[in-house]
């Protein structure tokens, strides 16, 4: 197909994926040597396929835009939503979000640097991160002053990482000469600049060793598993700031896990517990697809909202109407969080989604031979938490 491609348009994607997968795998091989927690294999993956939605665009859509959006769409099709959430989300916007993975910090990197320029033999050149820079600041569209500090943003996360690399002897200029790890004085000894590079470089290697713990299926879910068996609320309520914090971050499957963990906490003996699992169920469902989300096509249905709209009705259905196996008493802890959660998705949620959660909350309101006296009560009293200007 890249083959094709090169032959009948002007662009030469196999080149230029080619040489993001070199630069991505030079990157992995050296970190992975230096001891960061990185899957060079999934590196290599997401690099290998992080434009195939290029051959997914139509003509006379905008590709640089869309392609996103066809990459995901192929990976899940073939069931491989680890590799296609890193591959889809390459755009140097993705750095705005605060903590990413080190096989997306790579893969947007390697895509930085290797652009559809060619040198005097032809071939795709690999640029350092300043000539990058300038390249994609020429190139944008409607640059103005709030899109190019926006874009000094990302490039300078993109340079803290890159000197990360360096002071582990990452080889970054690609010479297949690894450099030998800067070596930093002690702590007392430190001069004004070494500090506050100190402190940049422990931000992100703290941020790359959470999201090591946060990024894989197995991982996460032995998290939750140590969060169900804690008996001590107090790190009960420890698990679930981390998960608030960096919920953005993780995958589909990944949240869907965590909204499991928390409807388990609605029956928790301690209210605060309960509470703020309620609250956070709904922030998560109103910001399912919060920080990933991409452009698509005009004629495209956006099956991610029709998706989240299905996640809340489901478990509003789980709050309002308890298994039946359950204890009253737990139906009562369940069924009163209501208020809370529905206060969350409305909080959280943007005003064109906002009319859909509503609208599956008030249905309920239309079925009163049909509940008991807990859950008719429940839905009434949450009513006080919907703002009347909604």
């Amino acid at each position: 197909m890249m083959r094709l491609n090169g032959e009948v348009t002007t662009f030469r994607t196999l080149e230029h994926i080619a040489g993001v997968h070199h630069v991505a795998l030079t990157i992995a091989r050296g970190l992975y040597g230096a001891g960061v927690p990185i899957d060079v294999t999934l590196a290599s993956g997401a690099a290998a396929g992080h434009d195939l939605g290029k051959f997914g665009c139509k003509p006379n859509e905008r590709v640089p835009y869309l392609h996103y959006y066809y990459t995901d769409k192929w990976f899940t099709r073939h069931n491989m939503q680890y590799i296609g959430h890193i591959a889809a989300n390459h755009s140097t916007w993705d750095l705005e979000p605060e903590n990413l993975s080190a096989e997306s910090l790579t893969l947007i990197y390697a895509d930085f640097r290797v652009k559809q320029s060619r040198g005097n033999d032809g071939a795709t050149m690999v640029s350092t991160l300043d000539e990058a820079f300038q390249v994609i600041l020429d190139k944008l569209d409607n640059v103005d002053d709030t899109k190019l500090r926006r874009y000094r943003f990302v490039y300078a996360r993109l340079h803290d990482f890159e000197d990360y690399m360096k002071s582990l002897g990452v080889d970054t200029e690609l010479s297949g000469r690894p450099g030998r790890p800067v070596f930093m004085p002690d702590i007392a000894l430190r001069d004004a600049g070494q500090v506050v590079q100190s402190l940049v470089f422990l931000g992100v290697r703290h941020n790359i060793d959470v999201m090591n713990q946060l990024g894989e299926e197995r991982r996460f879910g032995n998290m939750l598993e140590a969060a169900r068996s804690e008996k001590n609320w107090k790190n009960v309520r420890a698990y679930m700031n981390i998960i608030q914090e960096y919920f953005t971050y993780t995958n589909d499957l990944q949240k869907i896990q965590t909204l499991s963990f928390l409807y388990e906490l609605l029956m928790h003996r301690e209210g605060d517990i309960r509470r703020k699992a309620a609250e956070m169920m709904g922030s998560i469902i109103a910001r399912f697809n919060a920080g990933y989300k991409k452009e698509r096509p005009a004629d495209m249905p956006d099956v991610a909202e029709q998706k989240v709209l299905a996640l809340w009705e489901d478990y509003l259905k789980k709050i309002i109407c308890p298994d039946h196996k359950l204890t009253t008493q737990q139906k009562t802890r369940i069924a009163y969080t209501l208020k809370l959660a529905l206060s969350g998705v409305l909080r959280d949620s943007s005003p064109a989604d906002r009319k859909g959660f509503l609208k599956s909350y008030l249905n309920w309101m239309e079925k009163p031979g049909t509940l008991d006296e807990i859950s008719a009560f429940a839905i009434l009293d949450a009513i006080h938490y919907v703002p009347l200007s909604f």
